[in-house]
């Protein structure tokens, strides 16, 4: 229902790359052979879609992506004018026993995980690059990083933006692929504006090309997740839709922390809200994070095994 990468929603993304950077002596100084043709941007863009809101510039294409969930596959991917084969492999970042705690109206239950659908991988013949992905229900969510300066490119079906799903049907391949530059959200805001920081201790600036800020330790963050009711009803109603939804935001996220900060996630616990009558009444981004606080700090859910709890919402 939105593009993929301010897809986030409560969620600030902790990579801003220096897109003023890129230009197309920039790209082949550092990226040659099967996608050169990258510098040129987007082509044969269809006229019968010719505006998604979100987006300045897109390309539309079908991508057939293989039923079911297999462990590996290769997913062939029009950028550019260059087909780029994404080699994929299914990871999961659930802990050993992670759950998934549904209130349909009683309270909290205990159901069933859905199967992970979260994979990695690479472009083919290029060591350098990292392809985070999803595959859901035969369609490919992916986000492609060139690594360097080079912009990230997002590729997600069609009928996951709600100007043109319309003009999708029944098990439609097309999906739209652009750069990550060429999205935009008016409406969206960042929680950190709204208040006054202090700088940060280290300038990213000072930090030398082959050093970075966490070090050679890998640190592990345990995360427990809980979506309000209006996030479920923006996937469908869907329990399992609902589960996907998060892990594929958090695959993203997971990836950018891992890659700058030597920080890997966890998935302990999902809580989902299938019923009206959930704990999250207000209207406003402030009182509705009062009362996840509330909702998290007291009772049974101290007992939730986590460092940190992101409230996923639909409002």
């Amino acid at each position: 229902a939105r593009p993929c990468l301010p897809f986030c929603r409560a969620v600030a993304l902790p990579r801003a790359p220096a897109l003023s950077a890129f230009s197309s002596a920039t790209f082949a100084d550092e990226v040659s052979g099967p996608v050169a043709k990258l510098r040129s941007g987007v082509v044969s863009q269809p006229p019968s879609i010719d505006e998604i809101e979100g987006l300045t510039e897109f390309d539309i294409e079908s991508i057939v992506v293989p039923g079911g969930i297999p462990e590996q596959l290769t997913v062939p991917v029009p950028i550019g004018g260059e087909v780029l084969p994404l080699t994929l492999e299914r990871r999961s970042f659930r802990s050993p026993d992670a759950r998934l705690l549904v209130d349909r109206g009683a309270g909290l239950v205990e159901e069933e995980l859905p199967p992970h659908r979260t994979y990695r991988g690479r472009v083919a013949g290029l060591e350098d690059t990292t392809v985070v992905a999803s595959v859901l229900d035969g369609t490919l969510w992916a986000t492609i990083d060139f690594g360097g300066d080079l912009p990230l490119w997002v590729v997600q079906p069609l009928t996951s933006f709600d100007d043109v799903a319309g003009r999708a049907g029944v098990g439609d391949t097309r999906h739209v692929i652009y750069r990550e530059d060429h999205a935009f959200s008016e409406d969206a805001i960042c929680g950190n504006d709204l208040f006054d920081l202090a700088a940060p201790e280290i300038d990213p600036r000072d930090i030398a090309p082959e050093g970075g800020v966490a070090g050679g330790t890998i640190y592990y963050a345990q995360i427990a997740f809980d979506a309000d009711f209006e996030f479920f009803q923006d996937n469908g109603s869907s329990v399992d839709a609902t589960v996907n939804d998060i892990e594929l935001v958090y695959n993203l996220v997971n990836n950018i922390y891992s890659r700058d900060a030597n920080i890997e996630f966890e998935f302990t616990t999902f809580v989902v809200r299938a019923s009206s009558a959930e704990p999250y009444t207000s209207t406003t981004a402030d009182g509705r994070i009062c009362q996840f606080r509330a909702e998290w700090n007291p009772g049974e859910r101290v007992s939730i095994e986590r460092d940190v709890a992101p409230l996923f919402s639909g409002r």
